[in-house]
């Protein structure tokens, strides 16, 4: 975890490529029916992701928007 950390500092002025704006790890148990561990966390936490990575969007190209 601490490597994805490191490489999700995507922000100015650190546009360099190599790192991204975030991540989301995805906890699953193959071993029971319902392979999310916790599916409610899991669905706020990406819908953050997402929200995130849309705000660094704007921020580095707001034309597009």
């Amino acid at each position: 975890m601490e490597g994805l950390r490191s490489l999700s500092q995507r922000r100015p002025p650190l546009w360099a490529q190599g790192l991204v704006e975030g991540h989301w790890v995805v906890f699953v148990d193959s071993r029971k029916e319902a392979f999310l561990l916790d599916p409610e966390a899991t669905v706020e936490r990406g819908e953050a992701f997402l929200d995130a990575l849309v705000a660094a969007l704007r921020e580095r190209e707001p034309l597009l928007f």
